[in-house]
C-alpha cells in the first residue's frame, strides 16, 4: 500500500470515529434534556384515632403540706420534738413552748377530776347491810357530781392553755425541713418546720389557650427524664379559675393532677406531661406533606382518573406526623404526597 493510500485510510477511520463520537454525545444529551415524566408518589386517606395532646412540664409536689410558722406559737420555743425524716400522725407535737406551768396546771386538773370521780363514786354507793349506817343523802350525791363537772371544766381549761403551747401535726407525713430560730437568709420570717403528705400531686403551669381545652377528670401520660422508659398515669383534679402573668409577661394557668400512690418519682422532681384533651376515633387523616398552603386554608391535591385536582380541606387534630381531615377527604382516596 502506498504511502498516501495508508494517509487516506486514516483519515477514513479517524472520522469515522468522530462521526460516532458526535451521534452519541448528542444522544446523551437529548435523552438528558428530554422532558421528564413526572414522579408522582400517592398515598390513601385512611382511617385513625387521634388525640388532641397538649404538652406541659411541672414538678412533683406534696399533695398537702404544713408549715410551723413563729408567730403560731403563744409562748417562746422550748423544744422541737422531730427533725427531719420523722415521719409523723395527725395530733402529734411537732414543737413545744416553754410551758412548764401550764403542763402542771393539767396534771393538777387531772389528779383533782381523779379524786372528784372517787368521791362521787364513794357517795353513790350503797351502804353495808346493817341498821346502824345510814343511806347516803341525795344532797351529798349532788354535791359530789358537782364536783366532777368543776373538776372536768377546769381540765378542759387546762389542756386548752396547754394546747397553746404546742404545735400539733395535721396530717400523716414527713417533716422535710426544720429551721430552728425561724429566720431566712434575710431574716424575714420563715417556718420552723414543714412537713408533707405521702400522697404526690403533680403540677404544672398551662397557656391561657390550652387551659381552656382541661378539664377535671382528664388523663394525662407522665415521664421523667429520671425514669427512662418509664411512663405513668395522671388525671387532672383541677385548674385554676385565673391566671397568673409569668416573667415572659403570658398568662399561666395552674393545674392540678392526682398520680398513683406507688409513683417512685421523689418531691420535687421535673416531669413532662401530654394531658389529653380530646379524642376523635376512626376519622380520614392525611399526612402533612401532603398538605399545601391555600390562601389562609389548607389543601390537597387529589388523584382520581389519572387526573390531579386541588381540594380544600378542614383540618381537626394533629399529631406528630399526619392531621385530622374533618371535611374535603373520605377514606380509600388518593393524595398526592
Amino acid at each position: 500500500m502506498t504511502e498516501g493510500r495508508r494517509i487516506r485510510t486514516r483519515r477514513w477511520t479517524w472520522g469515522t470515529v468522530g462521526v460516532a463520537a458526535v451521534v452519541a454525545l448528542g444522544a446523551g444529551v437529548y435523552l438528558y434534556a428530554r422532558p421528564q415524566e413526572p414522579v408522582v408518589q400517592l398515598v390513601t386517606i385512611v382511617r385513625a384515632t387521634m388525640k388532641n395532646k397538649i404538652f406541659a412540664s411541672g414538678l412533683v409536689r406534696p399533695e398537702s403540706r404544713q408549715f410551723v410558722m413563729p408567730n403560731q406559737l403563744a409562748v417562746p420555743v422550748g423544744s422541737f420534738d422531730v427533725q427531719v425524716g420523722d415521719k409523723v400522725r395527725p395530733g402529734q407535737v411537732l414543737i413545744s413552748g416553754q410551758n412548764r406551768a401550764q403542763a402542771a396546771a393539767v396534771t393538777a386538773a387531772k389528779a383533782a377530776l381523779e379524786n372528784a370521780q372517787q368521791a362521787l363514786a364513794s357517795a353513790s354507793s350503797s351502804p353495808p347491810a346493817a341498821a346502824s349506817v345510814i343511806a347516803p343523802s341525795a344532797t351529798t350525791v349532788v354535791a359530789a357530781k358537782a364536783q366532777v363537772s368543776a373538776a372536768q371544766a377546769n381540765l378542759t381549761a387546762a389542756e386548752v392553755a396547754y394546747d397553746a403551747t404546742v404545735i400539733r401535726s395535721e396530717l400523716s407525713g414527713t417533716v422535710i425541713l426544720e429551721n430552728k430560730n425561724g429566720l431566712a437568709s434575710d431574716l424575714s420570717p420563715a417556718p420552723y418546720i414543714e412537713v408533707v403528705s405521702s400522697q404526690k400531686k403533680l403540677v404544672v403551669n398551662v397557656s391561657e389557650v390550652d387551659a381552656v381545652q382541661i378539664h377535671t377528670g382528664l388523663e394525662a401520660t407522665v415521664t421523667s427524664e429520671a425514669y427512662p422508659n418509664k411512663s405513668w398515669t395522671a388525671t387532672v383534679t383541677s385548674v385554676q379559675g385565673f391566671a397568673v402573668t409569668s416573667s415572659t409577661g403570658s398568662g399561666q394557668v395552674e393545674v392540678d393532677l392526682a398520680v398513683p400512690a406507688d409513683l417512685p418519682i421523689p418531691l420535687g422532681y421535673q416531669v413532662d406531661l401530654n394531658i389529653i384533651s380530646s379524642t376523635h376515633n376512626q376519622v380520614p387523616v392525611v399526612p402533612y406533606q401532603a398538605l399545601v398552603q391555600d390562601g389562609n386554608s389548607y389543601a390537597v391535591f387529589a388523584f382520581a382518573n389519572g387526573h390531579v385536582k386541588k381540594v380544600p380541606v378542614t383540618l381537626g387534630i394533629t399529631s406528630n406526623t399526619e392531621v385530622e381531615v374533618s371535611r374535603g377527604l373520605t377514606p380509600g382516596e388518593k393524595v398526592v404526597q
